[in-house]
């Protein structure tokens, strides 16, 4: 399987020749492309394989005298075609793909120059510079080329939507029937506190205003106030914090509530177990609350340095048919898999993804993220051969990738060509 992998390698490179240094203004570079900016007006973007991409695309969209609402859109672009030139470069290199215009007059060598041509080869063998900055070695084929995978960081699936005003109604209706229960009373909210809440989900309504506006720690405290209401009527707190995360002030507000006591970290994960003492719609608000920690740098750290335990957590949930549940499982997943790609701790996530897919799960709504994340999680990691084997999952893929879906046939190829390289 590897040789034939191999033989394909040195036919596909053999068919494009190696791309010359392009010029453009006067300038020579080594890739270039055209840059859509929504106008349908073409327009030329060159670059460097060395040169950093982000300030290489604030330049240009600086000199088109555009926003930046397409920045993180072209450096994707340019990533791409950046690794897409390494790897071809590197490819040439290690397995000794010539091109067929390589230096010459045009006129065939005779005898003894074909002869000079190859003790030089053998002299000064061809060497890539970009090798030496490559986590590979020369024995080691180079990263297949995919489509779809790894999933880019910093693009997560969030739950953004909220019916604040049904959230805003069941706050009311539990608070009235707390309030003449003696044992409930220290976690029922006075008629001044029900108007820090209704400020409170006026602020998370207005969302284009996140960066200007904030909360007071008047306002965090009663909303963790109601968190000691009985878990059958828990999901509208539940839901006020899985929107709160989402508000970079009040992201910074958890980040610091998190390294005083991980208390409301661990009240979250004991959510995620569905029994008679904990309603399913308190599991599926939960999820989306771990989902929505990767909207903010700082939460998303927080979920890093608890990979293991928040996605250990999920595992059992692998086995669920409700859908409501396993596509927020997935797309959690898919959060932890952009994160986790060069961290010890990417075991647990591989396994979760893992056990998720093999359930055989055949709605392309849960599946494409599953196969995402594998393939992010698996890519550059040749251990994770071992899990898929272990598993017994590569039929599994094999048989998604003859799917009708073409998301779905052209996710599973990427997966298949990890495997085999």
């Amino acid at each position: 399987m590897k040789r034939e992998r191999e033989e394909q390698i040195k036919r596909d490179l053999a068919k494009r020749p190696r791309t010359e240094k392009l010029v453009w203004r006067g300038k020579v570079w080594d890739i270039m492309c055209y840059a859509d900016l929504g106008d349908s007006i073409p327009r030329i973007i060159a670059w460097n394989k060395q040169d950093d991409i982000p300030t290489v695309v604030k330049a240009f969209l600086d000199e088109q005298g555009v926003g930046y609402d397409k920045h993180d859109q072209l450096v994707e672009l340019l990533a791409k075609k950046t690794l897409r030139f390494i790897m071809e470069e590197l490819a040439r290199s290690q397995y000794g793909v010539e091109d067929d215009n390589e230096e010459g007059d045009g006129e065939e060598d005779d005898e003894e120059g074909k002869k000079q041509k190859q003790k030089q080869k053998q002299k000064s063998p061809r060497v890539d510079a970009s090798a030496a900055e490559l986590p590979v070695t020369p024995s080691v084929a180079p990263l297949p080329i995919c489509q779809h995978v790894p999933k880019r960081r910093g693009a997560p699936v969030l739950y953004a939507q909220g019916q604040l005003d049904g959230i805003h109604k069941k706050l009311l209706q539990f608070n009235t029937e707390f309030l003449g229960d003696a044992a409930m009373g220290k976690h029922s909210a006075s008629a001044a506190e029900l108007e820090l809440i209704s400020r409170t989900l006026n602020t998370l309504r207005d969302t284009a205003a996140y960066a200007t506006t904030n909360f007071s720690e008047s306002e965090f405290t009663l909303i963790d106030k109601f968190l000691g209401w009985p878990a059958a009527k828990l999901f509208p707190v539940l839901d006020i914090h899985r929107l709160l995360i989402l508000h970079p002030r009040a992201a910074e507000h958890y980040v610091t509530a998190h390294s005083r006591s991980p208390r409301f970290l661990d009240d979250l994960l004991a959510r995620l177990q569905i029994s008679a003492q904990n309603p399913q719609a308190n599991c599926m608000i939960a999820l989306k609350f771990f989902a929505n920690m990767f909207a903010h740098p700082a939460c998303e750290n927080v979920a890093a340095q608890n990979a293991a335990k928040i996605l250990d957590s999920l595992t059992p949930l692998a086995d669920t048919k409700d859908q409501r549940i396993k596509l927020p499982v997935a797309n959690v997943v898919l959060n932890f898999s952009s994160i986790l790609c060069d961290d010890t701790t990417m075991t647990s996530g591989k396994r979760c993804a893992l056990a998720l897919i093999k359930q055989g799960e055949e709605d392309p709504e849960t599946l494409y993220p599953l196969l995402i994340s594998l393939g992010t999680l698996m890519y550059g990691d040749r251990e994770s051969t071992t899990f898929v084997t272990e598993m017994a999952l590569e039929k599994l893929v094999h048989r998604h990738r003859a799917s009708a879906n073409a998301k779905i046939a052209a996710v599973a190829q990427d997966v298949l060509d990890l495997l085999e390289w």
